[in-house]
């Protein structure tokens, strides 16, 4: 295993690595946190109160799902309880149910027990909060890594746009502001990426031992990946229609075929852990931790919910039915795409020329590039029919952080292919145009209501960068007092800037690299 990898690592030439040392150094840039240890609900409450954005309307709003999922992992490693402690419990925010006498955040539990030893070692270090996050950007590091396989290696894109391919998801996206916050959404994106890529290394063995482990990994991802978020079974599930059908169009269609339905047992038999870590910690096989009821009395006590808000509060049942329906997919999809304060293409327009991608598949088919087209729709579908796609109070359409990848691929791949190099240059105005919002948000915060409409110079969240309102590591640590935060956000923007620069010189090789 050792002399793969270092056989695998002598292959990757000299930019390759240069490229993606850097990626890693820019994550560290924008990387939240502070200094000291914070291991209690005091102390986190102090924390995300530099966190909040305080709306024109005087409204102070702070992101319930980023802390109930911290708080979660501090009652886990803290009072050894995956409900939250009573201590925890008035810093909790309304992102919690409640079922037989105890509290649980509404999330899965994935993304903590990941972070158990990110939180440890933090704690020896009294960097807890901070080192706890780069559970986050380690998976959002491996998307870069994979993005970059996937485009050279089954879309076979120069090296060059390999790297582009990364650079737009990792840093000319919003996924750039959810890669600094405790929420599972670059866990989620990872999953899907990896199955695909999976499900294709199944499709190019020859060897049957080969084949059933590819084919198990899939089916162990696919099955589990509602530990850390619920949607997560319907957004891979596009990987199983590529296989389904590239199977058919193969030779040794028995042999594919069998292996596909034997392994499935796997699958099963993850699907099954959920339903029994329901039963065992809820009561009910079905019973997840998003639908759990919420205890009004506990919000009241704490004054987080208005009177207006008691009803919904009181009345929230296990009924999946009513989070998703049909009839609000028109005004969802609108919200996720297009709308001035969530829309896909308003905070990050690089995505706009991926559209592209549809009227130039369509006349290159394949089972790849067709998986490229009508995954994205599958969670466009999913979030446009939920009953908040505007994702809580969050910066862009954070539920569309696995379409960005997706997309990320499309946009890189046109940009190669393209011989206009007019339509080159207005591409790298979108991204440079994307950074600028992404950077803005992931300096700032990721809380930003429905109706935000504060731009500065065509930059939402440019008022926060004035009033130096950020939980940047680095600035709070470093530089706050002796620099604004405004310089701050300019030095890193220009750092940005010269790596997609260095990414789009032409000294690199034109080779495909081989399979």
């Amino acid at each position: 295993m050792i002399k793969a990898l270092k056989n695998r690592f002598k292959k990757l030439n000299k930019k390759t690595i240069i490229v993606f040392f850097i990626f890693f150094v820019l994550f560290l840039l924008i990387m939240k946190g502070n200094t000291g240890n914070i291991s209690s609900g005091e102390e986190i409450q102090d924390y995300f109160a530099e966190e909040r954005v305080t709306h024109r309307a005087g409204k102070t709003l702070i992101t319930h799902r980023n802390l109930s999922q911290y708080l979660s992992l501090i009652s886990i490693v803290e009072y050894k309880k995956i409900s939250l402690d009573e201590s925890l419990l008035a810093k909790t925010g309304t992102d919690v149910g409640y079922i037989n006498g105890k509290v649980f955040s509404w999330f899965p539990l994935g993304l903590q027990i990941i972070s158990i030893p990110f939180y440890v070692i933090g704690k020896m270090l009294n960097l807890n909060l901070f080192i706890s996050h780069f559970s986050v950007m380690m998976f959002a590091f491996l998307n870069l890594i994979l993005l970059f396989n996937i485009s050279t290696k089954i879309f076979k894109t120069t090296k060059k746009t390999g790297h582009l391919i990364s650079f737009i998801y990792g840093f000319s996206s919003i996924s750039l502001v959810f890669t600094a916050v405790f929420v599972p959404h670059q866990i989620s994106t990872f999953l899907l990426l990896s199955c695909f890529y999976l499900a294709w290394k199944f499709t190019k063995e020859s060897s049957v031992k080969k084949k059933i482990l590819y084919m198990s990994l899939v089916w162990i991802l696919w099955s589990t990946s509602s530990f850390f978020d619920y949607p997560n079974w319907i957004i891979i599930a596009p990987v199983f229609f590529y296989l389904f059908f590239k199977i058919l169009r193969q030779d040794n269609i028995k042999k594919n075929l069998i292996i596909f339905f034997i392994t499935s047992i796997i699958g099963i038999l993850g699907l099954s852990s959920q339903a029994l870590y329901n039963h065992i910690v809820f009561g009910k096989w079905t019973q997840m931790s998003n639908t759990l009821s919420q205890n009004p009395e506990l919000f009241k006590q704490h004054g987080f919910v208005s009177k207006k808000e008691m009803k919904y509060v009181g009345e929230r049942q296990n009924m999946l039915l009513r989070i998703f329906k049909t009839k609000r997919i028109k005004n969802g999809t609108e919200v996720l795409l297009i709308s001035k304060s969530r829309g896909l293409f308003v905070f990050s327009p690089i995505f706009i020329v991926s559209i592209f991608g549809y009227f130039w598949f369509i006349r290159k088919k394949s089972h790849e590039r067709m998986f490229l087209l009508y995954a994205p729709i599958f969670t466009i579908l999913l979030y446009s029919s939920f009953s908040d796609p505007w994702g809580g109070i969050s910066f862009g359409a954070r539920y569309l952080i696995p379409v960005m990848a997706i997309y990320s691929i499309i946009a890189g791949m046109i940009y190669e292919k393209t011989k206009n190099n007019i339509f080159k240059i207005g591409i790298i105005g979108l991204i440079v145009y994307s950074i600028i919002q992404a950077l803005a948000g992931v300096m700032t915060s990721i809380a930003i209501p429905k109706d935000y409409e504060s731009v500065i110079f065509g930059v939402k969240k440019a008022d926060l960068l004035a009033s130096d309102t950020t939980g940047n590591f680095i600035y709070r640590v470093f530089l706050e007092g002796k620099i604004s935060l405004v310089a701050w956000y300019l030095i890193v923007l220009t750092l940005f800037i010269i790596t997609l620069g260095y990414i789009l010189k032409d000294n690199i090789k034109k080779d495909k690299i081989s399979n």
